[in-house]
């Protein structure tokens, strides 16, 4: 059995041996225990069992019409769409998830550095419900690229939640990106040119978010309910006077 395949399908959650069944009924197309056992290198007893918890999953189902038990895989997207799904699953419960970490007191800090570390804590955002964010496209542009087009990219699809709030600064336009901002409905104000921030900020559904330029791009992320509230009162303070065009 191709070992690679079986390394690739570890990420959808199945167990070694319900791994190889289903490898095994996609090889075959349709198949008996017997075969199936013998191709997936499991005894019998045990491939009656995996079978069985392949069909309570959805993704094994019994042939209809043949005089002896033949079983057959469903497509694979099945099992692809059901990885997404649990993902976003996860994702959308991330809220929850940093509420439970908040009530455990004292502001819970993690730091991210370089551009993997800021890819993996801007992955973290997922659909928020509050959300406000002040930054520079220009030092957004020339540390994390990437990042840009990904943003880009999600707003210009429409899969953020409308209603964000955006204050860029003046002297820092991206025509396509503010474009992309306003195609989802999102909030954008615009502070004066001669305004400069050394650092970017997120607020986040009570977590703050601050991303560094300076010789490492670098992001802390602070789980604090009260310094989230705090922030949130200033940033609004500022959207006030901010101009709108």
């Amino acid at each position: 059995m191709d070992e690679s395949l079986t390394k690739l399908f570890t990420e959808t959650k199945l167990t070694d041996k319900q791994i190889r069944v289903y490898l095994a009924l996609l090889q075959t197309g349709q198949a008996n225990v017997s075969k199936i056992a013998e191709i997936s290198q499991l005894k019998r007893p045990n491939t009656y069992v995996i079978i069985a918890e392949l069909e309570a999953l959805g993704y094994v189902y019994q042939v209809v019409g043949s005089s002896k038990k033949i079983y057959a895989a469903t497509d694979p997207n099945k099992v692809i769409s059901d990885v997404k799904q649990g993902i976003q699953d996860l994702e959308e419960m991330l809220p929850y998830l940093r509420a439970i970490q908040r009530r455990a007191g004292r502001p819970h800090v993690q730091y991210y550095e370089g551009l993997k570390g800021v890819q993996q804590a801007f992955t973290q955002i997922y659909r928020p419900k509050d959300a406000r964010y002040v930054f520079s496209l220009d030092d957004v542009q020339a540390k994390i690229p990437t990042e840009l087009e990904r943003w880009r990219k999600r707003y210009f699809a429409g899969k953020a939640r409308s209603g964000g709030k955006h204050l860029i600064q003046k002297r820092h336009l991206d025509g396509d990106y503010v474009a992309s901002l306003k195609k989802n409905d999102q909030l954008v104000r615009y502070l004066p040119a001669d305004i400069n921030f050394n650092i970017d900020i997120a607020l986040i559904d009570g977590s703050v978010y601050l991303t560094s330029f300076e010789d490492n791009v670098y992001v802390t992320v602070i789980d604090s309910q009260s310094i989230y509230q705090g922030l949130c009162v200033l940033y609004d303070l500022v959207w006030l006077i901010a101009q709108e065009n």
